[in-house]
């Protein structure tokens, strides 16, 4: 009459056990599929946002989905390349006025030569027209001395620009920075005065650069540190120095090109128009024209890298920095 444990025999209640045992796992197993199933793309999605907000608009969602989320996943990708699109358009606009600046400034610079050109000729001629022609040698050496000299002025400027304007839409391939920056700084060792120091890395990640376009900004952040050094009294050697690193901000990472002198530096006020065409802070018997900086912006726009100038911290002197993005993938 009492039917209890007793009468189910022991292999049969080990059997309900084991079964029992075996649906809780299955059940939980299939719980942390499903979870994961759906943490999966969120998670991606999370980190795909904060890249987006750090600037990265090349972050695109590889996850087939299904459902809502699947939704949502589109929607991101067609928002980063719609906010894509809209960089390009708004780089597009920014090149055409940079464009029209520079028009506007190399037609300042050319206008600055014709004047003592112009000043020279007349007095040749007035000279030519007057009675009596005593000193008309003197006055023609003078005026031709000067007229050389300025047009020497001018073809300083066309053959700057002109350099400035073949600069090339970049070709990027993935390399190493730290294998380019030796070719760069070769053509600057033995300088009197001063002396190139590089400080690479290694082992860094490879990153898309067009490799003349690089050697090209780094030559172009040398002559600035060198000019700037040569150009101010110095007790001491003069220093120019090139180190790459590796930095992580959140979650993206960026290799790091710094470019460092002892020299005066850059006046704080000055740091938002050095990278203007035509700026320049030499005197005007300097070497300098105001094109080398902005060849240098051009360059990382083209790479799509941050650019930074401060003072340097072990130096003493101007730093520029250079952010190359590594790319990251979800």
């Amino acid at each position: 009459e009492e039917f209890g444990t007793q009468g189910i025999p022991a292999t049969l209640r080990l059997g309900l056990a084991v079964i029992y045992l075996f649906m809780v796992f299955a059940a939980l197993l299939l719980s942390l599929m499903l979870a994961r199933q759906i943490s999966l793309p969120i998670v991606s999605l999370a980190a795909a946002t904060r890249a987006v907000t750090d600037g990265d608009l090349d972050s695109r969602l590889n996850l087939k989905t299904t459902g809502e989320l699947g939704i949502l996943i589109d929607s991101f990708n067609q928002m980063t390349n719609e906010l894509r699109n809209l960089r390009n358009r708004l780089l597009h606009s920014q090149r055409l006025a940079a464009w029209r600046e520079v028009a506007r400034r190399l037609a300042h610079e050319i206008r600055n030569p014709l004047t003592p050109i112009q000043l020279s000729a007349d007095r040749m001629l007035r000279r030519l027209d007057h009675p009596e022609k005593g000193d008309l040698q003197r006055v023609v050496r003078r005026g031709c001395t000067t007229i050389i000299e300025q047009v020497k002025v001018l073809q300083t400027h066309v053959d700057e620009f002109a350099n400035f304007a073949r600069l090339p839409r970049a070709r990027p391939s993935v390399q190493q920075l730290d294998s380019v920056i030796p070719e760069a700084v070769n053509l600057f060792q033995g300088l009197e005065g001063v002396r190139i120091e590089m400080r690479l890395a290694g082992n860094l990640p490879g990153i898309p650069l067009d490799k003349t376009i690089i050697i090209g900004m780094i030559n172009n952040l040398i002559k600035n540190a060198v000019e700037s050094i040569l150009g101010t009294p110095m007790k001491g050697e003069g220093l120019v120095r090139i180190s790459t690193a590796m930095q992580i901000q959140g979650i993206r990472r960026f290799v790091l090109l710094r470019v460092e002198d002892n020299g005066p530096g850059i006046d704080e006020l000055l740091r938002d128009r050095i990278f203007e065409p035509y700026f320049t802070t030499k005197t005007q018997g300097g070497q300098g024209r105001g094109l080398g900086l902005a060849m240098v912006e051009r360059a990382a726009l083209e790479h799509d890298a941050r650019l930074h100038v401060g003072r340097s911290v072990d130096l003493g002197g101007a730093e520029f920095l250079i952010l190359f993005r590594v790319q990251n993938t979800y």
